[in-house]
């Protein structure tokens, strides 16, 4: 049986359902923008209104509706965050932050949020982290890591002597003339009870220390670690495998062994590089750590640090026939170098001391001394209080 075909008027009814279902759909889907939209303009509007009368965490609850209906919205991401940040809700601040850069990586304006807000409260590594963890630079972050690597920090624990830093840790003397051991955020890292310390050697947990006329080696908490046979007047640093001693009048070397070694100096000083300073008979020359010398003993003195140390950055100071001269750790002479640790190198200006770059004077002559910068940013210099902890946060960035 044949199938009955449908007439115009049958096709043009269905044609016609179909134009009506569809300017339906379209009524429906524009209506719902419309009504979108007009929910979000009257939700910036309020947020607008309530920031402008410092009512910040119901101008938050209004972005937080906008972005239930624009969950993608980096804007409003952005003004979540600063409307946190104004209520100070540091949680609130970081989480919306964070998600708009995770929402747009490549834009600047969050990772400059967060790196004003550590640079305001002084938290200048944490700046630069931030700042670091973009994968562009634009010339405004730049402006802002400037800011946070030229900061510095001087902490109020004062002392009345010092050796400097070696690395991360200085030792420091009290005013009762006790010495001890202070990492380089002045926090105490080994009791300040002590006759005499040297470095603290981070690797082995060691530190030579003297108390009560007994020199041996401690551990960070101060329990006898090494108590060496022989009864010394001295010992020195330990690296790279020895310390420096002093028997009688006698400096020479002992491992963690107590094995000795060249018993035989005038003057022993600390390994570093590979290299160490001794002097002989009123003649200074540099000696490896095979007890080979590098040089022969031609110099009139060669300049060690209170560590004992005699190489900084890879230049040794001597005077040789009355002059200076500077030598590399192989003992060949090499022209005047400056060295620059953290970047920046102390200067003397109308009798103060400052720390200058390259090209600029970074920390302005203030101080009445100064030690050299640690690898690690830090330095010890002397104010009218004493000794002091002075933090500087270029290239110290974790």
């Amino acid at each position: 049986m044949k199938k009955k075909k449908k007439s115009n008027s049958e096709k043009y009814g269905v044609l016609f359902i179909m134009v009506i279902m569809i300017v339906f759909a379209w009524y429906g889907v524009l209506g719902g923008s419309g009504k979108k939209e007009k929910l979000l303009m009257q939700y910036i509007a309020k947020a607008e209104e309530h920031e402008a009368k410092g009512a910040y965490i119901t101008a938050v609850d209004c972005y937080l509706k906008a972005l239930e209906l624009e969950p993608e919205n980096y804007d409003y991401m952005l003004k979540t965050a600063e409307n946190y940040k104004n209520c100070d809700d540091r949680k609130g601040f970081f989480d919306y932050c964070d998600m708009a850069i995770e929402n747009q990586p490549e834009n600047d304006d969050a990772y400059i949020m967060k790196a004003r807000y550590y640079l305001d409260n002084e938290k200048y590594a944490d700046t630069i982290n931030v700042l670091n963890s973009s994968p562009v630079m634009t010339e405004e972050m730049k402006e802002v890591l400037s800011e946070a690597e030229y900061s510095y920090r001087i902490y109020i624990k004062a002392y009345e002597d010092t050796y400097g830093f070696y690395g991360k840790y200085a030792a420091v003397m009290s005013t009762e003339g006790k010495w001890g051991i202070i990492d380089n955020e002045g926090d105490v890292e080994i009791s300040i009870k002590y006759d005499a310390v040297g470095g603290y050697n981070k690797l082995e947990d060691i530190v030579p220390v003297c108390r009560d006329g007994e020199w041996y080696f401690a551990d960070i908490d101060g329990n006898k670690k090494y108590v060496p046979d022989n009864d010394y007047s001295f010992i020195g640093t330990y690296r790279e495998g020895f310390a420096p001693v002093c028997s009688g009048k006698k400096y020479g070397y002992i491992d963690l062994g107590y094995k000795e070694y060249h018993m035989e100096y005038d003057f022993a000083g600390t390994f570093s590089s590979g290299v160490a300073a001794v002097c002989k008979d009123g003649k200074w020359a540099l000696i490896d750590t095979e007890f080979k010398n590098i040089t022969d003993f031609i110099f009139d003195e060669i300049t060690v640090d209170k560590y004992g140390l005699c190489e900084h950055g890879g230049i040794i100071t001597a005077v040789k026939d009355g002059k200076n001269v500077y030598l590399d750790s192989r003992g060949k002479e090499v022209a005047d170098s400056t060295i620059y640790f953290a970047g920046v190198t102390p200067y003397e200006k109308d009798g103060l001391w400052g720390y200058s770059s390259q090209s600029d004077d970074v920390i302005e002559a203030q101080f009445e001394e100064v030690t050299p910068f640690s690898d690690y940013g830090s330095a010890m210099v002397r104010t009218d209080e004493g000794w002091q902890v002075l933090r500087f946060y270029k290239y110290m960035a974790d």
